[in-house]
């Protein structure tokens, strides 16, 4: 071994190495190290030999995981998690590293750690330990230190850039619902004026005159700037409600029936198919009722006159819980599903259009998604998830 360490060869190996390299003994101290190694520690290799693998890297404090920062809402600044571990230290890193699990390499997380040059310059460095085996027997510990600065300070600038588009949209879509509500606002009140003085003169008129048959196309128009008016004003005024733990079936099951007995007896025949499962959710519920509400009343819309199935289910799927409803309709072609969540987009000539578009709203403010699939003659399919 100690002719191979001292040879040409080996050095040349560990040399054409990119990354840093510092080679530790059954003692966990070190016994070779290459120069990309020593130029991050900024020591000098005959110092490295011999000294032990905690003082060796010493400078090198464990940090959160440099690329799940986001996605657990913490920052990546504070202090201790390592790979899958909650929590290491240098220490036990390298306690891990020096164990054989039944004679086989144990497995071990790379660790994240931040390093603080002699120059105040933080660098961002993964160590990844491998165990050197030979006969079942441990011999030695190759640890590996990576510079990732580059690509952490890459990923940071690219978080920030994601964090400030999301600041501008929700700032955008913030000012697009005050607009719409004061747009509401405004119309609404002379909107009841109008109305009222056409009932009034309605009222008078010769029943089948011209003046009646005007009054009527007039009132028939308020109805429906007054249909406008309450879906913006509906959309724009909801806000997200308080989770609570409830089970998803038995939030959903009532308003099931009513609907069942309300189309029960319809001119055009409904039938429901009800497949509801025990999800127990920390949810708003309300969100949820406000959500399958305007969903179902579009899947019964949809099957007009000639009627069809419902089926409405809800079942948990990996880590999700999942609401999903299935018309027999006429399904939507793929120039139409683009456009079903655009405010105003209806092919119903008596519908305002605001129904699906307010249901997306209710479900992604609640850190949820609706998804529409949907083929011509094969019906629709409306599915909700949240976490």
């Amino acid at each position: 071994m100690l002719t191979l360490l001292t040879s040409s060869f080996f050095r040349g190996v560990l040399e054409s190495l990119t990354y840093g390299v510092v080679l530790l003994n059954i003692d966990r101290k070190a016994y070779a190290v290459n120069q990309r190694a020593c130029d991050l520690l900024e020591v000098d290799a005959k110092e490295v030999i011999g000294k032990g693998g905690e003082e060796l890297f010493a400078a090198l404090a464990p940090c959160r995981r440099f690329f799940a920062a986001e996605e657990s809402g913490v920052d990546t600044e504070e202090t201790t998690t390592a790979g899958s571990s909650p929590e290491i230290s240098l220490a036990g890193f390298l306690e891990q590293a020096a164990q054989l699990n039944g004679g086989a390499p144990s497995s071990l997380p790379p660790l994240d750690t931040k390093l603080t040059r002699k120059n105040r310059e933080t660098r961002y460095v993964t160590l990844s330990a491998s165990q050197l085996i030979e006969g079942g027997k441990l011999f030695g510990i190759l640890v590996s230190l990576s510079d990732v600065s580059r690509i952490f300070h890459l990923h940071e600038h690219e978080t920030a850039l994601l964090k400030e588009k999301q600041a501008l949209e929700q700032e955008r879509s913030q000012a697009l619902l005050n607009f719409s509500q004061a747009v509401a606002h405004q119309i609404r009140n002379p909107l009841m004026s109008m109305a009222g003085f056409a009932r009034i003169l309605h009222r008078k008129a010769e029943p089948g005159s011209s003046q009646a048959e005007s009054l009527d196309c007039i009132l028939e128009g308020g109805d429906r700037l007054q249909a406008i008016v309450n879906a913006v004003a509906e959309h724009t005024s909801w806000t997200p409600g308080k989770p609570t733990e409830c089970d998803l079936a038995e939030v959903l099951a009532p308003e099931a029936r009513s609907l069942l007995a309300e189309t029960e007896h319809a001119a055009a025949p409904v039938t429901w198919e009800l497949d509801l499962r025990p999800c127990p959710a920390r949810i708003d519920a309300d969100m949820v009722l406000g959500v399958c509400r305007r969903v179902l009343a579009n899947s019964i819309t949809a099957l007009g006159q000639s009627g069809g199935h419902i089926i409405l289910r809800c079942f948990p799927e990996d880590s999700q819980m999942v609401v999903e409803v299935k018309d027999t309709g006429p399904g939507m072609g793929p120039d139409v599903l683009p456009f079903v969540f655009d405010p105003f987009f209806t092919t119903d000539a008596r519908a305002v259009g605001m129904g699906l578009t307010t249901a997306k709203r209710m479900a992604e403010e609640s850190s949820g998604s609706l998804s529409v699939t949907s083929s011509p003659g094969q019906g629709t399919t409306v599915t909700l998830r949240f976490p």
